[in-house]
């Protein structure tokens, strides 16, 4: 049994392989913002894995790394069950969540891919929860456009 399963692991290292060679010289644009000069150029290798690790990490789990803003917390469950509908009538596209770290309840905002986003959100609603910060967190993500 594991003489197969250690040649099979050799057969698919040896296709994978045969693939990357095969797909190194082809390289197609990944689309980016409208309102940017950049152009990302990445093989078609590089966007199926990028892709393949999306799609296992949202069917295995359903999240990945990321970032919230934790906008308040306390240990009143009504004073932040307040914030966050406070919060959700103000800026009612993002979602909001509620979660519980001995003692404190916590109220977190947004699901961000890169804590560049994040930051941009926080410079917009800094003004009304002058005490939000960044933190790192799992995500649910959106899809990309």
């Amino acid at each position: 049994m594991k003489k197969l399963f250690f040649i099979s692991c050799q057969l698919i290292a040896i296709s994978m392989v045969a693939q990357v060679r095969k797909d190194t010289l082809t390289y197609t644009p990944v689309s980016t913002a409208s309102d940017t000069n950049i152009h990302v150029y990445a093989s078609a290798v590089v966007q199926n894995v990028e892709a393949a690790i999306f799609q296992y990490q949202h069917n295995m789990h359903g999240v990945i790394s990321g970032y919230r803003i934790q906008i308040d917390f306390g240990q009143d469950r009504n004073a932040v069950n307040k914030v966050k509908s406070d919060f959700s009538g103000k800026y009612p596209a993002q979602s909001s969540y509620i979660t519980y770290k001995q003692p404190y309840f916590r109220v977190s905002v947004g699901d961000f891919r890169t804590k560049l986003e994040a930051v941009c959100f926080l410079n917009k609603i800094k003004y009304n929860y002058p005490a939000a910060f960044v933190v790192s967190d799992k995500i649910t993500p959106r899809p990309l456009n």
